[in-house]
């Protein structure tokens, strides 16, 4: 096989839950996060303790206006591990993410509401440094929901959101994958694939 290495991505969004479930843990009574199928399909929704804020990634596309449809060159730099150097690729999504807040009184669905609102925008800076570029309030629906036979208040928050995902790889990779299209002789048959992937990211095909 060859040399080329699988390139090492940036944290992604499950990182993203991660810390939004640390931040809440920090304060007292806060709601539970999950995710928005493990509330609908609860084998007894009758024990679930409310309030609770589900999330849900209800679109992703590429932000075509900052980097467009394929990674871009960010920079070079050393590489702590080993010799040589490191490449930098980054490509931004934007992203539609619901906050569902789960209640069994309005009352109560009113009360997370305000408090999650509140924590996005207090921790937004954590959150920007460690998960998102942007986290910004679009919208906020109102409806009851059944599941089972139970019957919950919902209020549903939509953020739009902007995510870099970095792509780090080492120079000496893209200049293989230069040598190899100018002399395909050195090119093995499962390489292909690798060599292909390699300047889709670089951009230079």
């Amino acid at each position: 096989m060859s040399d080329i290495e699988v390139p090492k991505l940036s944290q992604g969004l499950s990182h993203l839950w991660d810390l939004l479930d640390d931040l809440l843990y920090e304060y007292d009574d806060a709601p539970e996060l999950r995710p928005e199928l493990n509330v609908r399909l609860a084998e007894n929704p009758e024990s679930l303790k409310t309030p609770i804020v589900s999330y849900k990634v209800n679109s992703r596309e590429p932000d075509e206006e900052r980097t467009g449809y394929k990674p871009q060159w960010k920079r070079e730099q050393d590489n702590p591990n080993a010799s040589g150097d490191l490449v930098i690729y980054g490509q931004i999504f934007e992203l539609e993410i619901l906050f569902g807040i789960w209640a069994r009184s309005y009352e109560e669905a009113d009360s997370c509401r305000e408090f999650f609102e509140e924590f996005v925008i207090y921790r937004r800076p954590r959150i920007r440094s460690e998960g998102l570029l942007e986290l910004v309030f679009q919208e906020h629906e109102e409806d009851l929901e059944e599941i089972g036979s139970h019957s919950f208040v919902k209020q549903e928050l939509t953020y739009k959101a902007y995510q870099e995902i970095k792509i780090v790889d080492r120079v000496e990779n893209i200049e293989s994958i230069h040598t190899r299209l100018k002399r395909p002789e050195l090119r093995e048959p499962e390489d292909f694939r690798a060599i292909k992937d390699q300047l889709h990211r670089s951009g230079n095909y």
